[in-house]
């Protein structure tokens, strides 16, 4: 098969975050954590088995960028548009959205203020029925240290339905 991985990360730690396939294309979305941390969407063709982008260091919209080892990305069956969420650079929820199938991304929401976010950022992969993006994350505790973690839910509002 194709490798997604550069020349250069051979050793270093890679984590593919989430994958998916869409109108003719395979989605995918890992870290490697070089110095500093590279995030990257990688796009190929299905048809023709061609790597079509490869977006890194940084990848997100105008301001958002998306910084983590996890996260994913929800679709609808009406809906051409692609929600990608992880964490930020700044530690916060964020959420990336693409209308053309990968070859732009776009804000679309943050989280307010920064979280104590772990790395399990997961969710359903699809839109709801009534266009909303659900997922979950867990979050340290502050006090005691060695606390056991909170696991949270959020959904995100999208002008799609599904």
């Amino acid at each position: 098969t194709d490798r997604i991985t550069l020349d250069d990360e051979f050793n270093v730690h890679t984590w593919l975050w989430t994958f998916l396939i869409r109108n003719q294309r395979a989605h995918f979305f890992y870290q490697a954590q070089t110095a500093p941390p590279r995030q990257h969407y990688v796009r190929f063709n299905t048809v023709t088995g061609a790597k079509e982008l490869d977006i890194y260091p940084d990848w997100g919209g105008t301001t958002i960028k998306l910084q983590n080892l996890d996260g994913f990305c929800a679709t609808g069956t009406a809906t051409q548009n692609m929600y990608c969420v992880s964490r930020t650079k700044e530690n916060k929820l964020g959420s990336i959205f693409t209308a053309d199938n990968g070859s732009t991304w776009q804000d679309y929401a943050m989280a307010g203020e920064a979280a104590r976010i772990k790395t399990q950022i997961g969710g359903y992969r699809r839109l709801t029925y009534d266009g909303y993006v659900v997922g979950t994350y867990t979050e340290y505790d502050a006090q005691p240290a060695g606390a056991p973690v909170s696991v949270k839910f959020f959904r995100i509002k999208t002008s799609a339905a599904d």
